[in-house]
């Protein structure tokens, strides 16, 4: 009778009593998001940071065994493998930092459509500042101005660098595209917030005291002289050195906790974590170093926090 009247019937859809559940196309999931994809909901991003936290925490518990790190005091013939001169072998751990922020960031920013949030173009551009700002410092002011001897020998062991080199690449590629992409919660509001201003000015006490215990220690060697075995390492006094044997690495570590305030993201734990894990328990043995070295070594100095340890 239908098809004598011209009137086609219409296809069921799904509803009660019919044989047949299935949605209409344009209400499909389009497909599940993997497992790992938690964060973000980038699968690549969320897997890269997933196996950084992983790794921070694995070096967290394998801490004591990084407190004699071949470079500086501990290097040198302790260095297994080939070694480097302190300037080329910082500068190769620390050159990928920038580089990758640098590829996230433009990745990240080149990939933003209109359909959902992204950071904010003015607090993307403080973040990313203050990271630049810092990896500046680490990678070419920080060794261009090493004072080795002239008579010294490479320190800085091969493997050093390179596994320095994949940790702050992984880590500024994973800050480039938060502060470009995937942080959400990094509105024009974020900058007002009481963790944004309280992370920045523990970012820039820790900063500042890095790069002041930096200049006491470089200043305690002449440019390019030649110094004696017995004369290469004295006891550094000022600033923070009146308190802690190793005030450098308070500072960056005060840094790190204060850009994590600033974040506001898990991608910053992993950095913090690292550091933990390696400038922890380097402080300690280079409190124990400078005992058995200088007899007449300040007795009330500690070892990384004042007035505790």
């Amino acid at each position: 009778k239908l098809l004598c009247s011209g009137v086609m019937p219409k296809p069921r859809t799904g509803s009660a009593g019919s044989g047949s559940n299935e949605a209409p196309a344009h209400e499909r999931p389009v497909g599940r998001k993997p497992a790992w994809a938690w964060y973000s909901g980038e699968a690549k991003y969320d897997a890269v940071l997933t196996a950084a936290l992983v790794l921070g925490a694995l070096s967290l518990s394998a801490s004591r065994y990084q407190g004699r790190a071949p470079y500086g005091k501990f290097g040198g013939a302790k260095a297994a493998g080939v070694s480097l001169s302190p300037q080329l072998g910082w500068l190769l751990m620390e050159l990928p930092a920038p580089m990758m922020f640098l590829v996230g960031l433009r990745n990240g920013w080149r990939s933003r459509s209109t359909d959902d949030e992204h950071p904010h173009p003015r607090t993307m551009s403080v973040l990313a500042t203050i990271f630049l700002i810092h990896y500046l410092n680490r990678t070419f002011v920080f060794p261009l101005l090493i004072r080795s001897p002239a008579n010294s020998k490479a320190t800085f062991a091969v493997m050093n660098s390179a596994t320095g080199a994949i940790i702050v690449g992984t880590h500024g590629w994973l800050h480039g595209r938060l502060f470009s992409k995937t942080g959400k919660h990094l509105t024009r509001e974020w900058l007002s917030t009481t963790q944004f201003r309280c992370g920045l000015v523990l970012y820039e006490l820790g900063f500042a005291l890095l790069l002041h215990s930096e200049h006491v220690l470089r200043c305690l060697r002449p440019r390019g002289g030649v110094v004696s075995p017995e004369n290469r390492y004295k006891i550094p006094f000022g600033g923070g050195f009146r308190w802690v044997s190793s005030p450098q690495y308070l500072g960056e570590l005060m840094a790190w906790a204060g850009l994590r305030m600033c974040t506001g993201s898990p991608a910053t734990w992993f950095v913090f974590m690292i550091s933990l894990a390696n400038l922890v328990p380097r402080s300690f043995e280079q409190h124990k170093w400078y005992l058995r070295k200088f007899p007449d070594y300040p007795s009330r100095r500690k070892a990384l926090v004042p007035f505790f340890c």
